[in-house]
């Protein structure tokens, strides 16, 4: 996030593109209940229940009612985590695959960050 600041800051990016990206980035991380039904970590009926479940305790994560509800373990639901962090794209790829900035641009800016907090 803060190389997306740093990009704001210089002007390289428009307070449109950050929402862009940040909403890209959301949008490309699957749900959990998916990747556990994908995976077959979880029925169907197990998904709904879980969600009826965030209706009634909305602050609580789905993986921490799956887990809870005895639907699958701790270590399940790390390994559907990790794998939504890895299908995520991030906001700077975000920004560059659409346009906003070149990939050599990136790192110039990403290392001129880095060099400035050294």
């Amino acid at each position: 996030m803060r190389l997306i600041l740093h990009l704001l800051e210089r002007g390289l990016v428009t307070p449109r593109d950050v929402m862009r990206a940040l909403l890209g980035h959301l949008a490309s991380s699957p749900p959990l209940g998916q990747l556990a039904l994908y995976r077959g970590v979880l029925r169907v009926e197990e998904v709904v229940q879980v969600l009826d479940a965030q209706l009634e305790q909305p602050h609580k994560r789905f993986g921490e009612l799956a887990v809870a509800m005895d639907f699958c373990t701790l270590h399940d639901i790390e390994t559907l985590l990790d794998e939504q962090q890895a299908r995520a794209v991030s906001p700077q790829a975000f920004l560059v695959r659409h346009g906003a900035l070149t990939a050599g641009r990136m790192a110039l800016e990403a290392d001129r960050l880095a060099r400035r907090a050294a």
